[in-house]
């Protein structure tokens, strides 16, 4: 619009040019018309300029309104765009979460499951093992308890008198 009000001003010495030269230039046309008449005229183009640059100014605001509007839309649809673009990566990787959730949850169970068994298997394997080392250890302490008594009734035979040999043999064995 800007453009537009530059091509009035530019065109406006040319009117007033032709508005005054064209009564010099034919004589005959003047004198049928009156001097107030022409200047009536010519205050009539004045004014119907004045009109078209408030017009043009008013566009040309209406103009500079509507590139600010634009340029304030172009940047909504950008954000816009991208918020479209960010959706559409999240639904399209969206299975793919699915899956590693899903695949996390099965290895956590499976993990479990494995310790679990690996628990039982070992408590199972050992089982034989401790209760042998607890027989060992009851063999071992039934022995000693069974040689201090022997010792004990040895020395008290001891104190008695003699010790016969049968019956420390027999107490031995």
């Amino acid at each position: 619009m800007r453009h537009s009000l530059k091509q009035i001003l530019r065109g406006l010495p040319v009117a007033l040019a032709v508005t005054f030269v064209v009564p010099a230039a034919f004589p005959t046309a003047v004198s049928a018309q009156s001097v107030d008449q022409q200047r009536q005229k010519v205050e009539d183009i004045v004014d119907e300029l004045e009109r078209l640059e408030e017009r043009a100014r008013q566009l040309g605001e209406d103009y500079n309104e509507a590139i600010d509007t634009k340029g304030q839309l172009d940047v909504e649809i950008a954000e816009a765009e991208a918020r479209i673009a960010e959706q559409e990566a999240e639904e399209a990787f969206h299975p793919i979460h699915l899956l590693t959730r899903r695949a996390l949850v099965i290895f956590g169970v499976s993990t479990v499951f494995i310790l679990v068994i690996v628990y039982w298997a070992i408590g199972t394997v050992t089982r034989p093992m401790k209760l042998l080392g607890e027989s060992v250890d009851s063999f071992a302490e039934g022995q000693f308890q069974k040689a201090i008594v022997i010792m004990i009734i040895c020395l008290q035979w001891e104190q008695d008198g003699a010790l016969p040999e049968t019956r420390a043999q027999l107490l031995l064995k």
